[in-house]
């Protein structure tokens, strides 16, 4: 199928996707314009699965089809699959794979791998639509009895007016035109906006890095000639465009990179962040345009979980971001009134200090008014680096009843990228 010419940074692989990639054969600097794909599906089962493609620049050549069919069979059975069939459609470059390279004729429509038989088939739908197509252009003599397409559709209409109600004919007109089964192409819209990802950032700062060798290769006549050199050569006014952008996404590429963390606690930083870029801006906007810019009422903000997870960071529990002391007491009282329901609701068991023998020298009773949540605000404030779950998980038997409500909702990704990872490494797999 036809693909729109894109160039795009794998970090993963690092390189430049977009450029003809053929695999095992060959990769050249040509654009590619095309993409085969090939696919396994069960045949016994509703299951299918792609498992491997490749970006040729133009229609791939025959020779080189039959040795990506054939490596992709053997890949197939080494994943301890059975192989019975590969069905393609009638395009010249697949029939002439099958057989002139693969000599698989109308007697003998397999070829032999590890012994068993692959046999080779047409899809049906492109043999309705051929079928059609040379019933238009041509007659079909059957029996001595010529026939045309004309006699298919006169058969129609008189199908179509009878009365009795019993059609035999279900096509529809629409179906009988030579337009309505055309060529289908998977075409990118040209005018579509460009988008922005943080692949995006991470190919800048390699090209950056890779820029002397880059600026060699591209002086290289013996690699591009003149006319993709002019047309893919990065002037300086386009090398000062990409330091720039780099240097504008480094802030953000840092704080994705941050919050889309599979491992760590996530949740408590987002606020943090709010408050940071929220502060930039609206100085940037203040001193730069002067822009007068309103702060939000302190009464009318209501307090999110982001905020409670905060608080229940040991990290950013003093919440030195926040400067109203309004809603800092509002949090507070959130987080006290979550910790009575669970006391009322879960059978947690508040340690108390235990009577000293200075305590029964002094007559004096240990100090035990002091609540679960004043004692764990007291508590120093730990270093942004520590991770969190260790220091909730020494301290979970002195606040039993908080630790309750800490993994309820410290739990909780700042990001679904990590989940959707996960689906998108499952699927590709």
């Amino acid at each position: 199928m036809k693909i729109k010419n894109y160039l795009e940074y794998s970090k993963f692989l690092d390189l430049i996707e977009g450029y003809e990639d053929l695999g095992t054969k060959e990769r050249s600097n040509k654009l590619a314009g095309q993409a085969l794909v090939f696919m396994i599906r069960g045949a016994y089962s509703k299951w299918k699965l792609p498992f491997a493609y490749f970006l040729p620049s133009t229609s791939i050549n025959h020779k080189t089809l039959s040795e990506l069919l054939i490596e992709a069979i053997y890949k197939i059975f080494d994943c301890g699959f059975i192989v019975l069939s590969m069905v393609y459609d009638q395009g010249t470059n697949n029939v002439s794979a099958l057989q002139k390279d693969l000599n698989m004729t109308k007697d003998r429509p397999f070829i032999e791998i590890r012994g068993r038989k692959v046999f080779s088939i047409f899809d049906v739908p492109h043999l309705y639509k051929n079928l059609r197509n040379n019933f238009i252009k041509n007659n079909f003599i059957y029996k001595e009895n010529e026939t045309s397409f004309q006699d298919l559709k006169d058969t129609y209409e008189l199908d179509k007016n009878s009365e009795d109600g019993n059609n035999s004919c279900s096509s529809s007109c629409s179906n009988l035109s030579l337009s309505s089964l055309s060529s289908i192409e998977v075409i990118s819209e040209e005018n579509d906006p460009p988008n922005v990802t943080l692949e995006d950032c991470y190919m800048l700062e390699r090209l950056l890095d890779l820029r002397s060798a880059v600026v060699v290769i591209m002086s290289d006549r013996t690699l591009f000639n003149s006319k993709i050199a002019k047309d893919q050569e990065l002037l300086e006014e386009d090398w000062e465009k990409i330091e720039i952008f780099v240097t504008l996404l480094k802030p953000l590429k840092t704080a994705t990179t941050v919050l889309f963390a599979d491992q760590n606690i996530t949740i408590s930083m987002i606020v943090d962040f709010q408050t940071l870029f929220k502060e930039t801006i609206i100085h940037e906007l203040s001193t730069r345009f002067t822009v007068q810019i309103d702060v939000d009422n302190d009464c009318e903000r209501e307090i999110s979980i982001t905020q409670m997870a905060s608080m229940l960071d040991p990290r950013y529990k003093n919440m030195s971001f926040e400067s109203s002391e309004n809603i800092k007491n509002r949090i507070k009282q959130i987080v006290r009134s979550k910790m009575v329901l669970l006391s009322r609701n879960t059978d947690v068991r508040i340690p108390t200090e235990k009577r000293t023998a200075l305590d029964e020298l002094l007559e004096e009773e240990p100090n035990n008014e002091t609540d679960e949540f004043s004692r764990y605000m007291v508590e120093f404030q730990i270093n942004h680096n520590a991770d969190p779950c260790t220091w909730w998980k020494d301290y979970e038997n002195i606040f039993p009843t908080l630790a309750i409500l800490v993994k309820q909702i410290l739990c909780i990704p700042a990001s679904s990228a990590s989940s959707e990872r996960v689906f998108s490494t499952a699927k590709t797999q």
